[in-house]
């Protein structure tokens, strides 16, 4: 007779996604891989990544925004590619530099979601702060393994998302990073790249076009219709109605005969007062 197989026991306060003690990622009950594999999945208890950035695995933004990178978004369903099922989106991998074949690009024994969402070491790094001792040794010791900004390295959402690994570069200080305005086509190097007198981050907030000096085409530039209180996304919105035609007025001309009037009644005036002057002559 076979003795049953006993269950398999599991330590309730053990953190499924923590790394062994040799710094490799914790087996499943059944030899599985590790769920650390799948730790993009793992939120913090607000329901956000732990830097307060929603988890990569809730992402699959509908529409693909300009750097190719589809956003993070909890709401959205899961339908994003995630090739090596390690719990970061294609699309994500490769705008953080990650393997998006690989679960673990550095080979530190530590998934690149373990160490975009929980550790926030360099999932390109095996010794994220350079001291000589392993990511995978120092978190599983508990030491300070150093951590990089962002989400491995991606600051932002959808459109905004970028690489900021090197840091955030906004060369014209009007509040748009360079990367951004390279892929809205504005011009990186100055504020105001249309030159209608609203900052090129001004206009993305309000939605008006920073290229275009005149964005609703109504002959009045962006700039004069926010001065003016009129609304540049509406050619038709607070400019008033269109303007009617005025007809030349002819100049009046007066008539010969009320000219010459005037000279005939200076003729008759000495007349008027000879008469006057004769009784008095007497």
């Amino acid at each position: 007779m076979t003795a049953p197989t006993p269950p398999v026991m599991v330590d309730p306060t053990r953190d499924p996604l923590a790394p062994t003690a040799t710094g490799a990622p914790a087996p499943a009950a059944n030899g599985a891989a590790s769920p650390t594999a799948t730790a993009a999945a793992a939120t913090a208890t607000n329901g956000a990544g732990t830097n307060g950035a929603a988890s990569p695995t809730t992402s699959a933004a509908a529409a693909t925004a300009t750097n190719g990178y589809t956003g993070i978004d909890n709401g959205a369903p899961l339908t994003a590619v995630d090739t090596d099922h390690d719990g970061l989106t294609d699309d994500f991998e490769k705008l953080a530099g990650t393997n998006p074949l690989a679960v673990d690009s550095d080979a530190d024994g530590l998934t690149d979601a373990f160490e975009a969402l929980r550790s926030h070491t360099d999932p390109l790094a095996a010794d994220t702060d350079h001291d000589g001792i392993a990511d995978a040794a120092e978190v599983a010791a508990g030491s300070d393994a150093g951590t990089i900004p962002g989400i491995a390295g991606v600051s932002g959402l959808g459109d905004h998302a970028q690489n900021v690994r090197t840091g955030v570069l906004d060369s014209d200080l009007d509040g748009l990073t360079d990367p951004y305005e390279i892929g809205i086509g504005s011009n990186p190097t100055v504020a105001d790249t249309d030159l209608d007198g609203l900052d090129d981050n001004f206009e993305v907030t309000i939605g008006t076009n920073p290229t275009m000096l005149d964005t609703d085409l109504d002959g009045l530039t962006d700039g004069m219709e926010i001065t003016y209180g009129t609304n540049p996304l509406d050619m038709n919105a607070g400019t008033g109605p269109a303007p009617v035609p005025v007809l030349p007025v002819q100049p009046a001309v007066a008539p010969m005969v009320a000219a010459a009037a005037p000279a005939a009644a200076a003729e008759e005036a000495p007349a008027a007062a000879a008469e006057t002057e004769a009784p008095a002559a007497e």
